[in-house]
C-alpha cells in the first residue's frame, strides 16, 4: 500500500494528541484519505481527523535478495 502523506500536515495532526491518548490510523486500499482517531484514555473523548492523501506517481522498487560474505567481530568491552 502506498500512502502519499504530507509530512508537515501529519506532524501537526500528530502533535494534537496527548501522551496517553490512543492513536489509530486507518487507510483503505485505494483510499484518498488517511483517517486518524485519537481516544482519550481517561475519558470518552474521541477526536477524528481525515487527511487528504497526495497522488504520488511512483514506480514500485524491488530490492533483490543479496548474500554478503562477511564476518564481523566486536569486542564486548
Amino acid at each position: 500500500m502506498l500512502l502519499g502523506v504530507n509530512l508537515t500536515s501529519l506532524t501537526k495532526v500528530l502533535r494534537c494528541a496527548k501522551d496517553d491518548d490512543i492513536r489509530t490510523l486507518h487507510a483503505a486500499d485505494e483510499a484518498d484519505v488517511l483517517n486518524l482517531v485519537y481516544e482519550a484514555k481517561n475519558s470518552d473523548c474521541i477526536v477524528e481527523y481525515d487527511m487528504k492523501l497526495m497522488d504520488i506517481d511512483a514506480d514500485t522498487l524491488t530490492i533483490p535478495e543479496t548474500k554478503y560474505d562477511a564476518r564481523v567481530t566486536l569486542p564486548s568491552s
